[in-house]
């Protein structure tokens, strides 16, 4: 019998190996990201989870979805890491116009998150 050699987290109470894996969608399957688009957010998911001890383990995504594989400890809920996700990748997105968003009229940030519940203040 194989063992499989896994890395857990090791902490002062615990020992976890807890991963999830999101997939977001923009809505109505809309081809609205670019490469650009994809390394910004790739970006702001990294600094994010610098700030609250979790790993994003895998990034990618198409044109029309991105898949993020995560690593988090146990004291995180998802939904808190969602949160902070969705918070982290908004200014970035309305700091930068995305070209294939200006093109089309509409804000990358709003059609992607609009999952997760997000609206965009008019």
């Amino acid at each position: 019998m194989q063992s499989v050699a896994t890395k857990f987290r090791r902490e002062r109470h615990s020992v976890s190996d807890l991963k999830i894996h999101l997939v977001c969608v923009t809505k109505y399957r809309r081809h609205d990201l670019c490469a650009q688009s994809l390394d910004l957010i790739e970006k702001s998911f990294q600094e994010v989870a610098t700030k609250m001890d979790f790993q994003v383990l895998e990034f990618n995504g198409e044109t029309d979805h991105i898949h993020v594989l995560i690593e988090f400890p146990p004291k995180l809920s998802v939904s808190q890491m969602v949160n902070a996700l969705i918070a982290g990748i908004q200014s970035p997105i309305r700091a930068s116009w995305i070209p294939e968003a200006l093109r089309k009229r509409r804000f990358v940030e709003s059609e992607l998150f609009r999952c997760f519940g997000w609206r965009r203040a008019d």
